[in-house]
Order: structure tokens, then sequence, then C-alpha cells
């Protein structure tokens, strides 16, 4: 039942990716950001978390 979903068939896909993923936070990663300032996120997890709570809030009201 599964074997049409992506990723599913073979192991290859999923194993590339975490792959990909391991390289670009060990080594990538760090390479592009070693002469850089750190990204200021301070607004964007404001509004990141405001936008969880309205969430937390809507789902909350439609359960009970």
């Amino acid at each position: 039942r599964t074997n049409d979903w992506p990723l599913i068939r073979s192991p290859i896909p999923g194993a590339t990716i975490i792959v990909l993923y391991l390289y670009f936070v060990n080594i990538a990663g760090p390479r592009f950001m070693k002469d850089r300032k750190p990204f200021l996120m301070k607004n964007t997890l404001i509004v990141y978390n405001f936008i969880q709570v309205l969430i937390s809030v809507y789902l909350f009201v439609e359960v009970s």
C-alpha cells in the first residue's frame, strides 16, 4: 500500500537526505558562516511564537 509514496520504495533517497543534511550542518554551514555575523532572529521568533500561540488557541477552542 505504501510502495507509491515518495522516499518509501528504496532506502537510498532517505539516506541521501540524511547525508546531505549532516554535510550541511557539520561542514558547509560552518564554512559559509565562518566570516559572517550571526543572524538576528529575535523579531522573526517573536512573530513565529505569536502565530504558534494563535494556532494553539484555535485548536483548543475547536477541540473543547
